[in-house]
């Protein structure tokens, strides 16, 4: 198992479920951590992985489960929960030529949406990719951070520091609008609420 010596150390990439009743966190390299609102504590947990030299870039919790990026295997992890934390997982992606090298980020609402440091996007439906291409977007994407989306959401919103913009697409992919603040100085991290 992958367990972090101290649950605050390295923490990164938090995930929250629709029922918003804990916080899961990449803990180093490949552990995670869990916050619990109704204990408030943080405890690290187990996770296991079918491949060695695993290095997490992100992870989403969906349905109660985890799907861990891993850009290094080039592979996506779907993970059940258990009693101590997460099993070994299986690897999601089942098309060959899809290469996550660079992919930062990963939202889902049924469909999966990873984020590259190029600026592309991909999107996988059961495993396997899907037609996705972003239009309308002028400047396009510059090392962008962090993608979201949720099934309840009618939108995506892509993290980009670079330009200090959120962009909003619809789920096809066209320009639906940005935010931009010249005060935002190398932002990391964003929090949706749709209304």
């Amino acid at each position: 198992p992958s367990s972090p010596k101290s649950p605050a150390r390295g923490l990164r990439s938090a995930s929250t479920p629709k029922e918003q009743d804990a916080i899961v966190f990449i803990a180093g390299d490949n552990a995670v951590a869990v916050y619990s609102k109704a204990t408030t504590l943080l405890t690290p947990k187990d996770i296991f992985f079918p491949v060695d030299n695993v290095k997490l870039a992100d992870l989403f919790v969906y349905n109660q489960k985890i799907y861990a990026l891993d850009p290094i295997n080039n592979q996506i992890f779907k993970h059940s929960p258990t009693q101590t934390g997460f099993d070994k997982g299986a690897a999601w992606v089942k098309d060959s030529g899809i290469d996550l090298t660079d992919a930062v980020s990963l939202a889902i609402d049924g469909d999966l949406f990873i984020l590259k440091q190029n600026g592309e996007i991909i999107k996988l439906t059961a495993g396997k990719k899907a037609d996705f291409a972003i239009s309308g977007l002028d400047p396009k994407l510059d090392k962008p951070l962090a993608v979201w989306t949720y099934n309840n959401l009618a939108n995506i919103y892509i993290l980009e520091p670079t330009n200090k913009r959120v962009v909003i697409l619809d789920k096809i992919g066209k320009l639906i609008g940005q935010y931009t603040a010249v005060e935002w100085q190398n932002p990391g991290g964003m929090i949706v609420d749709e209304v």
